[in-house]
């Protein structure tokens, strides 16, 4: 089968978790999303990759390169969605990293550096309006003033954060320095119109 139609596979697969029957909506830290990355961790494992979370939940898969524990490639996306999402959002960018990853490891040449596939939590603006806080934390752009944010039903970021056992007051903790990563990469499916008007 052809990396093309695994990753469409994939996709497909997530898409039919959701929180409703009529659209797809999988917000961050709800029982849909648990299941999406339970899939997600399957699948990072059956690449070869060792899987973890950081402090504020982003979910990361790990291949090391000739220097165990040296810089990394980065390759990103998510796969909590906002409300009626596009199976495509965002969530594109995760199955194409693993993909990737596979296709290298199956190559058979040495890695001179890590490999990581990372889905961000809360990157899309769905359950708190906070679009970016994985990715945020990361790059240290976190007011603690945000984890006061609630959702729809009166929970704050800081409870639901605590109530998936990580750590609210450790957002700093999440960041990453510069010279831990050697490029990023995200492949994302346009939201305009424009390379469909292109032919």
């Amino acid at each position: 089968m052809s990396a093309a139609v695994i990753i469409i596979e994939r996709i497909e697969r997530l898409a039919r978790i959701s929180a409703y029957p009529w659209n797809l909506t999988r917000r961050i830290f709800s029982p849909q999303q648990s299941e999406a990355e339970a899939l997600v961790i399957g699948w990072m494992e059956e690449a070869g990759l060792s899987t973890r979370r950081d402090p504020v939940g982003n979910l990361i898969g790990r291949i090391e390169g000739s220097i165990p524990g040296g810089p990394a490639i980065v390759v990103g996306g998510h796969i909590d969605t906002r409300k009626d999402a596009g199976r495509y959002d965002g969530t594109l960018g995760v199955p194409i990293g693993i993909a990737a990853v596979e296709n290298v490891i199956r190559g058979g040449s040495p890695l001179r550096h890590a490999i990581e596939v990372v889905a961000f939590v809360t990157d899309a603006a769905g359950r708190f309006g906070l679009p970016r806080f994985g990715s945020r934390a990361v790059v240290r752009r976190i007011d603690p003033d945000l984890l006061g944010l609630d959702d729809d039903y009166g929970v704050a970021l800081r409870e639901a954060l605590q109530s998936q056992g990580l750590a609210p007051e450790m957002p700093p903790s999440a960041r990453r320095s510069p010279d831990e990563i050697v490029a990023y990469l995200e492949v994302a499916a346009e939201a305009g119109p424009a390379l469909e008007l292109s032919g």
